[in-house]
């Protein structure tokens, strides 16, 4: 009789088989992989993953291409409208300079 998590191949010598164990992915802190090499203090990352490079590439192309919804939509893969806000929408910084300037 199988224990663990063993599922049934139809037709093999042997009926059971292990199921592979999958791990959940972490995001990968380059920033503090950088951190660790950069001794100034005023060059140090933080919590830096390469999804936020993502993000900051689709902010940048928003703002070059004049919020061109095809560009966006062509190089970021997404149509929906939400995730298009979420990856053009400015950092809080940039926001409040917006706000500053009037």
């Amino acid at each position: 009789m199988p224990t663990g998590r063993q599922i049934p191949i139809p037709g093999a010598r042997t009926p059971w088989r292990r199921r592979r164990q999958h791990r959940p992915v972490r995001p990968v802190p380059i920033g503090r992989l950088h951190d660790a090499q950069t001794p100034d203090p005023g060059r140090k990352l933080g919590l830096l993953r390469p999804h936020d490079a993502r993000h900051t590439f689709a902010f940048q192309l928003s703002q070059t291409s004049g919020h061109n919804r095809a560009e966006l939509e062509r190089r970021l893969g997404h149509a929906n409208d939400r995730y298009l806000r979420l990856y053009t929408t400015p950092p809080d910084d940039i926001a409040a300079s917006y706000i500053e300037d009037l």
